[in-house]
């Protein structure tokens, strides 16, 4: 338009008079013209988006913006044209991101999808909802129902189910499809019997002691109220010759046995491995064997060419914990050997790492051909290397990572990939959960070390069994060979390196997450480590739009929310959507300036922890209903639900 027009302004939205009016001779432009010409619009303002930092944006009729280059505004924008020439622009991807928590997040994102699905597609399935999403990503107890949905019919069927009760059909109730999962959970782990907890009950208090708490410690003092309990009704039960079942114990005290009920549970699930609890939970309540694998091609029709992504993490020291996290007295947390230290442990050297370094394990399923990958947010993760004591030398772990979860990904077991990500260890938390990481007696972590055909896992658990079987008879010597021949490393839930499954799905290419999330039992997200400049666990932020105090604040001031029943555990169900600039960082494998749009979908619980032993198992029934039915009644909300995972 001539020399005389001003150099080009950075405005999102032009000011008046910039455009040229319509004119009679516009209507004889072919329709192509018009959608060239907004190609180039969304090329402008899209090039005015990123250009400098700090930079102001306009608003309608405001001419205050700052002025930028013109040359450097044309270069940008053509820039921009050639790209999308060329096809480099990447298209839309979406993902379902199914955050941690145990078994509230596991029931409270399944009952979130089952009433969004029951309010805006009535005849469909509830998998339906997931048709257009391109990656499922998940962490701890996101990932046993993400791997449920995808790997199990009967599962999905379940979901079905509860969706047809939602919508009011007398025949089904949600409780009672619950009630026949946790039915399948009891054939394949048995609820401890009396005497069974009585010793779980005795080990715990002793352990919890042995760390120099005393007495008056309100873990303590839970457990031995617990323990008092539990022999009153059984001395109850045998002074009137009643057989010492739990149905004789919870008629005799309905009210005081709820918490009772929880701590058998919590024998039931954390007195094993690990490894092994959530491998035969998986199997009875989704029908998922160890022998169905990632490229098994055992996945839903529905699945097939999305990439299921599972967050995990590896705890690169046992030895010497952060300063900011002191141990309890008398503890030095030992993976190798257990929680006392024997002598045997290892570091990591040479570049320096997170104490828990993010990774994943990802899969695009049913597909021949994988994208690359890393195990770790970089080849190799970032050269990282183990040294093992007791002359087992150094060890480079990258290529044992890489290979063990990436080259060998498609023979990986489905449950113990998701055992890992579910691991509740951390090497430097005894202090920050006392009660997750004392009520376990068996292996919390799960283990890997060199392995053949996908049997990382296993191997891994019979060399860290050995370990300890030779330190039991007094073997010290030969046991860090052991360890460093096979390269032993365990395996953590990906939040103690606060890879969530947001960042998990951004690491594989999302442009957009629609992320399920519980609140816990503070009512507040703990979503603000995605803001923080080291996050909690080391490994730093991966969004500069928001402070963390900034983000919960938009929490509390989001419009989207609705309330749940009247007494009941559900208090409200919060739903925000941003657009986000996301940060470099190498820990997780994230480029910067990429823009991610990110809805949050939080369902705020009171009185609900993440199971047991704080909460049974049975509690969980009646929240989804309570999701659920406050979705189905708030049509409008669950449309946007549904809208965001749509492309």
């Amino acid at each position: 338009r001539g020399s005389s027009v001003p150099p080009y302004r950075k405005c999102v939205l032009c000011a008046p008079g910039v455009w040229p009016r319509p004119s009679a001779a516009m209507g004889r432009f072919p329709v192509q013209a018009f959608a060239l010409a907004a190609a180039l619009v969304a090329i402008a303002v899209a090039a005015a988006a990123e250009s400098g930092d700090g930079a102001e944006t306009c608003e309608v009729g405001d001419a205050t913006c700052r002025e930028e280059d013109e040359a450097s505004m044309l270069q940008r924008a053509r820039a921009r044209q050639a790209s999308l020439r060329s096809g480099m622009v990447p298209p839309k991807k979406i993902a379902v991101a199914f955050e941690g928590g145990g078994w509230q997040a596991m029931t409270a994102h399944a009952s979130a999808m089952i009433g969004a699905s029951a309010a805006t597609e009535p005849e469909g399935p509830v998998t339906g909802l997931l048709q257009d999403v391109d990656i499922i990503s998940s962490n701890s107890g996101g990932t046993w129902l993400s791997t449920s949905m995808v790997f199990s019919d009967d599962f999905a069927a379940g979901l079905d189910r509860m969706k047809q009760a939602a919508l009011g059909d007398t025949n089904v109730e949600i409780e009672t499809v619950w009630e026949e999962w946790m039915a399948g959970f009891y054939r394949a782990l048995p609820l401890c019997n009396v005497w069974e907890v009585m010793a779980y009950i005795g080990a715990l208090t002793a352990r919890i002691i042995a760390t120099g708490l005393n007495s008056h410690h309100p873990t303590v003092k839970l457990l031995q109220s617990q323990s008092d309990i539990l022999k009153s009704r059984i001395g109850l039960l045998q002074a009137n010759e009643t057989e010492l079942q739990w149905g004789a114990l919870e008629s005799t005290a309905a009210a005081t046995f709820k918490p009772l009920r929880a701590i058998a549970q919590a024998c039931t699930l954390y007195r094993a491995d690990w490894r092994d609890t959530v491998s035969k939970m998986l199997s009875g309540t989704a029908g998922i064997g160890r022998d169905v694998t990632l490229g098994s091609g055992r996945h839903d029709a529905w699945a097939e060419g999305k990439t299921l992504a599972m967050a995990i993490a590896v705890p690169a020291r046992t030895k010497d914990p952060s300063p900011d996290v002191p141990l309890l007295p008398n503890i030095t947390r030992n993976y190798l050997c257990g929680i006392t230290d024997t002598g045997l442990y290892y570091t990591s050297v040479g570049p320096k790492v997170a104490p828990y370094v993010p990774a994943k394990v990802a899969y695009t399923l049913g597909s021949s051909s994988q994208p690359p990958r890393h195990f770790c947010g970089a080849a190799n993760c970032f050269g990282m290397q183990f040294e093992y004591s007791e002359d087992g030398g150094v060890v480079d772990m990258g290529p044992v990572l890489d290979e063990a979860f990436v080259g060998q990904a498609s023979m990986l077991p489905v449950v113990e990939v998701a055992s890992a990500s579910s691991a509740w260890d951390g090497a430097e938390e005894v202090a920050n959960q006392l009660l997750s990481e004392f009520f376990f007696l068996g292996n919390a972590a799960v283990w890997g070390a060199r392995g053949q055909d996908g049997d990382a896992f296993g191997t891994g658990q019979k060399t860290q069994n050995l370990a300890v079987a030779l330190k039991k008879v007094a073997m010290v010597v030969g046991r860090g060979k052991l360890a460093a021949s096979k390269a032993l490393f365990p395996l953590v839930d990906g939040v103690f390196s606060d890879n969530t499954a947001i960042s998990t799905a951004i690491a594989e290419g999302a442009t957009e997450v629609v992320s399920f999330q519980i609140t816990g039992m503070t009512g507040k997200p703990d979503s603000d480590r995605l803001f923080s400049e080291t996050g909690y666990g080391g490994a730093g932020r991966i969004f500069k739009n928001m402070t963390p105090e900034e983000f919960m604040s938009a929490f509390e001031a989001a419009p989207d929310r609705v309330k749940g029943p009247t007494n009941s555990s559900l208090a409200e169900i919060v739903l925000l959507q941003k657009e986000f600039t996301t940060v470099g960082n190498p820990n997780f494998g994230i480029e910067a300036d990429a823009i991610v749009k990110v809805t949050f979908v939080w369902v705020v619980t009171t009185g609900i922890s993440l199971g047991p032993p704080l909460t049974s198992l049975h509690s969980f029934g009646p929240v989804m209903r309570d999701v659920t039915s406050t979705l189905v009644a708030n049509p409008d909300f669950a449309t946007k639900i549904a809208a965001a995972l749509r492309k």
